[in-house]
């Protein structure tokens, strides 16, 4: 968060907009997807890393991380921007081990956590 007060202070944005293109000709409208890509790659590089990373590599990345704390699916959802569940179960990447302590409402049914759930 104080990294972002810094860049508020620093930068004063005149857009409504956080990330604000930086280009003269798009100066006040949203970051272009080329513009994510280009500025990801450049810090890649300078970062030294061989690994392929996109931006779409880095959202899946946020999304599996959310549901690993345990932010239910539809929440991710909704930060994802998907209008249904099925994309975005399809772009998390949710650990075998985290799927094998999933349980369904059905087996809560006559059990202490279950009582405690309602």
């Amino acid at each position: 968060m104080e990294a972002l007060r810094t860049y508020w202070r620093e930068r004063r944005p005149k857009a409504k907009l956080l990330f604000a293109s930086p280009y003269r000709a798009d100066r006040g409208h949203a970051l272009t997807r080329a513009a994510v890509k280009l500025s990801l790659r450049a810090a890649v590089e300078r970062a030294g890393l061989t690994l392929r990373v996109d931006p779409h590599l880095l959202r899946d990345a946020f999304a599996t991380h959310l549901l690993e704390i345990g932010t239910d699916l539809r929440t991710v959802q909704i930060l994802l921007g998907h209008r249904s569940l099925q994309s975005t179960t399809r772009d998390t990447h949710l650990p075998e081990v985290r799927r094998a302590t999933l349980r369904s409402p059905l087996e809560l049914l006559n059990t202490e956590e279950g009582k405690r759930l309602g």
